[in-house]
């Protein structure tokens, strides 16, 4: 079987990437694409009593932020599930712990 190349997109917009569409009330797009791209804009930000999310350059202007487990996004506060932030958080934890193992 061979396999499918998908190209990353080239704009980054709510087609593009995972949003909250409030009019239908849940999430559209891809949540890990878009938990990699927070850290591949480098928006992470440890804080002294959790996490800051800086939004994504050209994509959005909203800071969000991790506290006990708990982000600010519509989606975790609404639903209690993990979202996008949370994931990225726990990648960059894991990458930064594996790091430090080399």
């Amino acid at each position: 079987m061979e396999d499918v190349k998908i190209e990353p997109p080239k704009i980054l917009n709510n087609r593009t990437l995972i949003y909250w569409a409030e009019k239908e009330g849940y999430i559209l797009g891809n949540m890990k694409h878009k938990a990699l791209k927070f850290l591949e804009y480098n928006c992470i930000r440890e804080v002294e009593n959790g996490w800051d999310i800086l939004p994504i350059e050209n994509y959005n202007v909203t800071t969000h932020k991790i506290r006990n487990g708990k982000c600010t996004c519509q989606y975790n506060t609404k639903y209690d599930k993990e979202c996008s932030h949370l994931i990225a958080v726990r990648l960059w934890d894991f990458k930064e712990k594996w790091n430090e193992r080399t």
